[in-house]
């Protein structure tokens, strides 16, 4: 008799124990759930890049929309060389502005300022901890005027 009461005390404490860590479980997660969807929702709101964003080897994480079209911008201006094409003795350069060369700027600021605000809960998590785990770097394209390209190609292939 003593011995089944014992046997009945160890299975009580023992589903107590694992009461106990259900709840504790329970409790842990979410106070981790709140803490993500808390840092998450500071993020998403915040007026600055998320952690883990560079262009050019810039690190733009904390600057503002102004300030990140503004490097891009400076960047894209302090870059922008001419094409040079040589034939023997002779030498042509195509500047940008000659074929209307437009750098991607505002396309790449909005890219970059996005990143980690513009999707689902879960997937601005995953994509703020990815950036910050693994740095973006992002580069500006441009377009221009192949009418003009041509014509000015063109006019060098006259000479």
């Amino acid at each position: 008799m003593v011995e089944a009461a014992h046997i009945a005390t160890e299975a009580v404490q023992a589903t107590s124990l694992s009461k106990k860590l259900v709840v504790g479980a329970t409790a842990f997660t979410s106070f981790t759930a709140v803490v993500g969807a808390s840092l998450s929702l500071s993020i998403s709101t915040s007026p600055t890049v998320i952690s883990g964003v560079t262009a050019y080897g810039t690190d733009l994480s904390g600057m503002t929309r102004t300030q990140v079209h503004d490097f891009l911008y400076r960047y894209y201006k302090d870059h922008a060389d001419p094409i040079q094409l040589i034939d023997g003795e002779k030498t042509w350069y195509i500047n940008p502005e000659d074929v209307d060369y437009v750098a991607n700027v505002d396309q790449i600021t909005d890219e970059i300022f996005n990143l980690g605000r513009s999707g689902t809960f879960f997937h601005n998590i995953n994509e703020q901890i990815n950036c910050y785990m693994h740095p973006r770097d992002f580069s500006l394209s441009g377009s221009y005027s192949a009418d003009k390209l041509d014509a000015k190609l063109k006019s060098i292939a006259a000479e």
